[in-house]
């Protein structure tokens, strides 16, 4: 708000950090670093070549965060594998809408085969299935929140609009693509709503 978007970057960076939420905040800020950056006053005279070298800016700013809080503690990316759809954490789909698709799509499939008297292979029963299906789902799942975040954010191009844009996006991670779920998860979209004003 205050125009300083190079420090709003590297907390945003520093918060996805400790809570894998602040980085759904990073790709919205980005973009509204594009249009704004903070600046209100001198919108309309910012000409692109300005707005890529301020985003290229934010961009190295988010990227050297990240690798001077990792390189002390990895001699290879292992951290990051928290983060990819084969962790440990990820790998459940425990609490969600995905855990739900796999094993319900997996189920009505066993049951249909089971119920033309045909004997499948072994390769068709639910264990098999569930993992034959599993990365269709994550892959599915990740498609739509792309699509529904970036049409949540794109025209968001001020500081208004991107406060109730970020509830949005929270909003939908938690929704469909959060690999782990609880219930106090819903209270990530308090600050943004909030934040956002009165009616939101």
């Amino acid at each position: 708000l205050r125009g300083r978007w190079r420090l709003a970057t590297l907390a945003l960076a520093l918060a996805g950090l400790m809570k894998f939420s602040g980085i759904l905040f990073l790709p919205g800020y980005l973009w509204l670093i594009f249009w704004q950056g903070g600046d209100t006053e001198h919108d309309a005279a910012i000409n692109l070549r300005e707005r890529l070298w301020r985003l290229a800016q934010a961009l190295t700013i988010v990227l050297a965060a990240y690798l001077v809080c990792f390189a002390p503690f990895d001699s290879e990316p292992i951290s990051l594998t928290t983060l990819s759809l084969v962790s440990p954490g990820t790998s459940g789909f425990n609490h969600s809408l995905g855990k739900i698709l796999v094993f319900k799509l997996t189920e009505g499939l066993h049951n249909a085969a089971l119920g033309l008297n045909w004997q499948p292979s072994q390769s068709w029963d639910l264990d098999h299935l569930r993992e034959a299906f599993d990365p269709f789902v994550r892959v599915g799942l990740l498609f739509i929140v792309a699509v529904l975040s970036i049409w949540a954010t794109w025209r968001a191009r001020t500081i208004g609009r991107m406060l109730p844009a970020w509830g949005l996006v929270l909003f939908i991670y938690l929704t469909i693509w959060s690999f782990w779920f609880w219930p106090w998860y819903v209270s990530w979209v308090i600050a943004p709503v909030v934040l956002a004003g009165p009616g939101r």
